[in-house]
């Protein structure tokens, strides 16, 4: 491999290079858990099932829902995307998230390497960064059984690099960025983040005319003076400052920043190390490399000015870390391929390279199949939840309401395929029909284009309060047979309880034990008729 990389590359050795990570990143997605991990997986998994089961999306109220950006809503793509294939294919819905997660896994080596390729075409160095990209842990975690929105926007964002660094000038280019963006849109509202990219397209653009401009002038009007002037302005100094302002920024704006600064300083490192892996090393070499190459074209200045946008937003312990992995990439692989050529030692070469791959594929299999910490406990759905979940299937009529202390029946419901319903997510009490669209609508309020939630959350949210999942916990505090916990089952003609016991039982679950049928009994799972 090593010869492979430091002489010229045949298509040959191509192949068998991309081959060696085709399987790569099959073996670090072998699964050891048993069912789906994370959380928001068994959320689309659950929509999926309901548009497979009715045909419609029933969460959409305005031509916004299809973009998450309405009340009770929820960007659309994956959920249709996970109905349109496991109908087609005739596969089990919890199946055909591994298999789309397979596949979405292996599509990013060939989105990180058409980005890699819009910057240098450079063998070595696109295959460097599509080597890092896909096997980072941050990729791996959301594209090994989770079928989270985050992991399709997380794969598709190296494309927006390639779609506005490609040198085509054609209009069809500009309608294909639209499109892109409208598709990154229903699928995560991380699509906001494309904007600091194009606003550094137009900026370069500015300046490239600016520059043009100037030097035209200098030549007509004779003037040295000007022309030394220019040559004296030393960009890379004026970059290194703006570098450090825009690592300020968030302390002195209180951007993302809570609490203790310098703690908040610490996580954000140590969570970006954990996303990227052991080549986190390689990130301030190339980063250095870069800032004071002599020779910058304009795609060496989109990247660090890109960088200078993304910096504060790593700072969010929400966004950041999934956003600006492919920049953190990006530098690790410049310096990779500058050691790679730079140890003179054919031993010593030998030995980086087998250690960075070694380490980086270790460190990034670990994570993926275990976890450190109380989050082991419950990272994925247990096999016990699962079987409850497929004999309320089997048992339980479709579209039954139950009560729940919930714990992990969300995840139950998913499994269940629509036999076992409760409002575990806004959109999911419209499609299960606890709220009605006259209700929904009414519950909608606005919000001012000043508020930031205006474009993350989407300029209609939900009214503070109306929540069916708190209803829910505020009847965990009384009797069963308290008539405000009665008239609440009648409302939601609820016909099952069900209790995971690794929930919080409140006072209710006592008084359940004591006067109710009892229909289902296992070791995490129980479940009673109302």
């Amino acid at each position: 491999m090593i010869f492979m990389l430091k002489n010229e590359v045949s298509q040959r050795k191509k192949v068998i290079l991309f081959l060696l990570l085709i399987l790569l990143n099959v073996t670090l997605r072998i699964y050891a858990v048993p069912h789906e991990t994370g959380n928001d997986s068994y959320q689309i998994h659950a929509l999926a099932n309901s548009i497979s089961e009715s045909g419609t999306a029933r969460w959409w109220l305005n031509p916004l829902s299809v973009f998450g950006l309405y009340s009770y809503s929820y960007a659309s793509a994956v959920p249709f995307l996970l109905s349109g294939i496991s109908q087609l294919s005739n596969v089990d819905m919890e199946k055909m998230i591994l298999l789309y997660c397979m596949i979405l896994g292996l599509f990013s080596i060939f989105a990180a390497y058409l980005m890699a390729g819009a910057f240098y075409n450079d063998f070595v160095f696109k295959y460097l960064f599509a080597f890092f990209f896909s096997i980072s842990q941050g990729i791996l975690q959301f594209t090994t059984f989770d079928s989270s929105t985050r992991g399709m926007f997380m794969v598709a964002f190296p494309l927006m690099f390639y779609l506005l660094l490609k040198e085509d000038k054609s209009w069809r280019r500009l309608i294909l960025i639209v499109i892109f963006l409208v598709f990154l849109r229903s699928v995560h509202n991380f699509s906001y983040f494309a904007i600091p990219l194009i606003f550094t397209v137009i900026l370069i653009y500015m300046g490239s005319r600016i520059k043009l401009a100037t030097k035209k002038e200098m030549k007509i009007s004779f003037n040295s003076e000007k022309l030394a002037l220019l040559k004296k302005v030393n960009f890379t100094h004026i970059y290194i400052c703006l570098l450090l302002g825009a690592i300020l920024i968030p302390y002195f704006t209180k951007l993302f920043v809570v609490g203790s600064r310098y703690q908040h300083l610490i996580v954000m490192s140590i969570t970006t190390a954990r996303y990227v892996g052991p080549s986190i090393f390689l990130l301030l070499g190339g980063l250095v490399y870069i800032t004071n190459k002599k020779k910058k074209n304009s795609h060496d200045w989109f990247i660090l000015i890109s960088t200078l946008f993304f910096i504060p937003i790593s700072y969010s312990h929400i966004y950041g870390k999934f956003i600006i992995i492919p920049v953190v990439i990006f530098f690790i692989a410049i310096a990779f391929k500058n050691c790679l050529f730079a140890i003179s030692s054919k031993r010593l070469n030998t030995f980086f390279i087998i250690f960075v791959i070694i380490s980086s594929s270790l460190f990034s299999s670990y994570y993926n199949n275990y976890r450190t910490g109380d989050s082991q406990n419950y990272w994925y759905m247990d096999e016990k939840t699962y079987q409850a979940g497929i004999w309320t299937s089997s048992y339980i009529p479709e579209n039954s309401h139950v009560f729940t202390t919930i714990g992990s029946v969300w995840r139950m419901l998913a499994i269940s395929n629509g036999h076992i319903e409760f409002p575990s997510l806004p959109s999911l009490e419209l499609v299960y029909g606890f709220v009605d669209k006259p209700e929904a609508l009414n519950n909608t309020v606005s919000l001012p284009y000043t508020n930031l939630d205006y474009y993350f959350e989407g300029p209609y949210i939900q009214q503070s309060g109306t929540s069916k999942l708190g209803e829910y916990e505020w009847m965990m505090n009384f009797d069963i047979k308290d008539r405000r916990v009665q008239n609440f089952i009648e409302k939601y003609n609820m016909k099952y309880i069900v209790y995971d016991i690794a929930s919080k039982r409140g006072k209710i679950m006592s008084t359940v034990e004591e006067n109710n049928d009892l229909i289902y009994d296992g070791d995490r799972i129980k479940i009673w008729l109302v």
